[in-house]
């Protein structure tokens, strides 16, 4: 269906974004892109329907064979010329540009019955600006038009983020029921899990100076523990070998040495001992350059991306009951009923339906706990935008007047993370969405906050660095407080889980 043959895109500035990839994906395919951020998988998948903006700005060589001139694509972020656009205008228009496709009206009642099934109001959303909606309203109007589409192939970069649980089991459905090839990104294990029968992991190994991928048919949890096994063989057979070369190295320099001893000490009326040492040395030498030969070909350590590290600083525990509130509180010019209490080093997950208003619902508690004098370190939903605003990293953390000790302890953290020297210098615009979010929990990693207030902190980071972020606040001796929708998150991290409905907010017994 999709054949990668050398293929390579390299960007005007030299730098190789992906180096001869060579892969063959077969019709029906379930594959699931996985790495570390900013690895190239987003451009992938824009040079697989050729994007203008990346053709223009890199050089692609190599080929892609393609069995069919249909391909869907779900971009990271909703053109931002859609948004003085209503929703009807979407839905009968190919791109903000185009003149109006009358004959889109005849979907209609199929994407009536699509937003149905994803928890929107069709009356409600189709005269509101795209503006105006929630990040999961934009993904879900996103996935139905190109579910509404006839492609063969469909291309999603991150069609899990912003999407509520059901939203997300619904696409589960979809993608595990439908006979298209689909090219996925995604950093929710629990989907990958559930969905995908090939990965394509992206490495930059050597200071990300070298592209390597890795490309299996197999499930995800076969994959990882297949590449578990490979990895500590390899690391196995490297140590034994080296090890085993270096007690010969050292038996073989003891004999140098008694030799050349020997040779010093010889006498002079003794030539055919001094012939024997020096043939013996002879010996010795070439063993020595034959060792030498046989290193070249040992088994290597493993060159590949090693996990992030993060671990948050030990908070300061002050007071033992942090939030108590049993009465109505107004959430999106609704009442609702809320019984919600927190300890101290409580860590609480809150789920929902997308626009129910759980971002609202925190923004609130942020400003009490603040108002009560708690630490609070606050990443919002929405932070690229914020961070945009800085010309590079280092402006960045020089603004939220740290000391140079804590200054110091940041940039340290982030290079832990992955981070190159080159880019924290880089306008931070051209981050990742995975880089940014690491930016914002380095700045946590430094503090000492009582309370971490996180609305989807996994949204934006890989599958390779989840798992650090769920051990880090695992450990934390803090207090948690996070939307999610990421269900191997909650189920990791959180001891409580509130879910917020219209009308109420209430612990939930079982996720």
């Amino acid at each position: 269906m999709i054949h990668f043959k050398n293929y390579s895109i390299e960007l005007l500035s030299g730098k190789k974004i992906i180096d001869n990839l060579d892969i063959s994906i077969d019709k029906g395919d379930k594959v699931a892109i996985i790495g570390e951020e900013g690895n190239g998988k987003s451009s992938l998948l824009r040079a697989l329907i050729k994007d203008l903006t990346l053709l223009h700005n890199a050089k692609v060589t190599g080929q892609v064979l393609i069995d069919s001139n249909s391909i869907g694509y779900l971009p990271q972020f909703m053109d931002e010329g859609w948004n003085n656009f209503t929703v009807e205008d979407y839905f009968i228009r190919n791109c903000p540009i185009d003149d109006i496709d009358y004959d889109k009206y005849l979907t209609f009642d199929k994407v009536n019955e699509y937003f149905s099934k994803y928890n929107l109001d069709f009356d409600k959303l189709i005269t509101q600006q795209i503006i105006n909606l929630s990040g999961g309203e934009k993904i879900k109007i996103e996935l139905i038009k190109l579910l509404l589409g006839d492609y063969d192939i469909l291309a999603l970069d991150e069609p899990t983020n912003d999407l509520d649980l059901s939203s997300i089991e619904m696409l589960e459905n979809f993608v595990n029921n439908s006979t298209k090839t689909i090219l996925f990104i995604s950093h929710d294990e629990q989907f990958i899990r559930n969905t995908a029968n090939a990965i394509l992991l992206f490495e930059r190994v050597k200071k990300k100076t070298q592209f390597l991928y890795t490309f299996e048919h197999l499930k995800y949890d076969e994959f990882i523990s297949k590449r578990h096994k490979l990895l500590s063989k390899q690391n196995q057979m490297a140590v034994n070998e080296h090890k085993r070369d270096k007690a010969r190295q050292n038996t073989l320099n003891e004999i140098k040495n008694k030799v050349e001893i020997a040779l010093i000490n010889c006498p002079r009326g003794a030539p055919q001992v001094g012939a024997n040492l020096k043939q013996k040395m002879k010996a010795v030498m070439s063993t020595d350059r034959r060792y030498q030969r046989e290193r070249e070909n040992m088994t290597q350590k493993p060159d590949t991306e090693e996990s992030s590290v993060i671990k948050f600083q030990d908070a300061v525990d002050r007071r033992n009951i942090i939030f108590n509130y049993q009465d109505k509180l107004k959430v999106n010019s609704k009442e609702i009923d809320v019984n919600f209490f927190v300890k101290a080093k409580d860590k609480i997950g809150i789920i929902g339906d997308n626009g129910v208003g759980k971002t609202t619902f925190i923004n609130y508690l942020v400003d009490i706990l603040k108002g009560n004098g708690y630490k609070v370190g606050v990443m919002p939903q929405n932070y690229e935008s914020y961070l945009s605003n800085f010309r590079n990293v280092q402006d960045f953390i020089m603004s939220q007047s740290y000391n140079k000790e804590t200054m110091t302890k940041i940039i340290t953290m982030l290079i832990s993370l992955k981070f190159t020297n080159d880019e924290l210098q880089l306008d931070i615009r051209n981050l990742s969405g995975g880089q940014k979010t690491k930016i914002i929990l380095c700045c946590f990693m430094a503090s000492q906050s009582e309370i971490l207030v996180l609305d989807e902190p996994t949204r934006n980071l890989s599958p390779m660095t989840n798992p650090a972020l769920r051990e880090a606040l695992t450990k934390y001796n803090g207090t948690l407080i996070t939307v999610s929708h990421d269900r191997t998150f909650i189920k990791q991290v959180c001891d409580k889980v509130y879910r917020l409905y219209e009308d109420k907010l209430i612990l939930i017994n079982n996720f």
